[in-house]
């Protein structure tokens, strides 16, 4: 909320053999009161190969061997093969709680589903250029980079922003996407914001996002008299992250709620 600013508070991880520890800096205002971060601290090899270990172990197998990175030879034999929960439910997880792994995931998935096998960067950004192409929503200035909105170099305009929101409001897939999306002042990223733009809770379902001088929201909402509005605000300037990119938000969606 406005009354507690953690943006100083930084996590630093120093990775040894004997495991790894963590380190906070940064002020912690008495006003924060008891707070819970979600952070990665080790690197995907270490997790990879700790969850696989401990649940092999629960299973009943034995393991003494290491974890190593590599690609996977050509002729080796499959196992198992496990099948991920339906789309509908990993984009709920992605965009209630802002998921970034996840979506980056997502974005090696299309790839290889599109493409085939491996799934990189490149053919996900291809089989997304490839299907917007396909809803007629025209955006020259799109760059995709790691499938996350964690990059300086990613963009895409407010308008056509709001096409594809637009595009994908009267799909029949609406439903699933629109249930995706948290719900201010009840669920996922939007459970505590814009509590100074006098919405009702549950008038809007957006995304958020933010990184250093950069402040986003885009989505739906429904005003006091009814009327649905897709609102988009992209805020790039110096110290946007800091509190001046949320109250221009909230003006934004304070003026759409009351039309």
């Amino acid at each position: 909320d406005s009354g507690c600013q953690l943006r100083s508070l930084r996590m630093l991880v120093d990775e040894k053999e004997q495991g790894s520890r963590v380190r906070f800096s940064g002020p912690y205002p008495r006003r924060c009161g008891q707070r819970s971060f979600v952070r990665t601290v080790m690197n995907a090899e270490a997790m990879a190969g700790g969850v696989f270990q401990r649940m092999w172990r629960e299973s009943g197998g034995a393991f003494d061997g290491t974890i190593r990175a590599g690609v996977l030879p050509a002729d080796v034999q499959r196992l198992a093969v496990h099948e991920s929960r339906p789309l509908a439910e990993i984009i709920r997880s992605i965009n209630k709680y802002s998921n970034n792994i996840m979506t980056r995931q997502l974005l090696l998935t299309l790839g290889a589903e599109t493409f085939g096998e491996p799934g990189t960067a490149a053919k996900g950004r291809n089989a997304v250029s490839e299907w917007l192409e396909s809803t007629g929503v025209n955006a020259p200035e799109l760059v995709l980079d790691n499938g996350a909105g964690l990059s300086r170099d990613a963009r895409i305009s407010a308008e056509n922003l709001a096409a594809l929101l637009e595009y994908a409001y009267e799909r029949p897939y609406a439903p699933e996407f629109l249930s995706s999306l948290p719900l201010v002042g009840l669920d996922g990223t939007l459970k505590r914001r814009f509590r100074n733009a006098g919405l009702a809770d549950g008038s809007a379902r957006m995304k958020t996002g933010r990184i250093d001088h950069v402040a986003a929201v885009a989505g739906y909402l429904r005003s006091r008299s009814g009327r649905q509005f897709v609102v988009v605000s992209l805020n790039s300037n110096r110290g946007a992250h800091q509190g001046s990119g949320t109250r221009v938000e909230e003006a934004l969606l304070r003026w759409a709620y009351s039309l």
